[in-house]
């Protein structure tokens, strides 16, 4: 079985956090995500190749969070093109446009 890792409630500057914020990526299809503490996220794809849409390294495939005291919480990820962006709120879900 295989599921999703969607992104939500995006913004492009932490300080604006708290406001409702732009859909980020649906990540997948993953076979595992596995938090470590508020320091990273590291996701196993179906096929490690897919890793690469997503601008994540196919060895290493993670997202960070942000780090620092006010916004620890706040997931970093940039999409290939696209600006850096930092994001509040997370779903795992088993399709991908949940």
């Amino acid at each position: 079985m295989s599921f999703y890792f969607k992104l939500h409630n995006g913004c492009h500057d932490p300080e604006d956090a708290g406001f409702a914020g732009f859909a980020g990526a649906v990540i997948g299809p993953l076979t595992q995500v596995h938090f470590e503490s508020t320091r990273q996220v590291i996701l196993t794809f179906v096929n490690e190749a897919d890793a690469l849409c997503f601008g994540l390294d196919p060895k290493l495939p993670v997202i960070r969070f942000r780090g620092g005291w006010a916004h620890e919480d706040m997931l970093c990820h940039q999409m290939p093109g696209e600006t850096l962006a930092y994001y509040c709120d997370w779903t795992i879900c088993s399709v991908a446009s949940a």
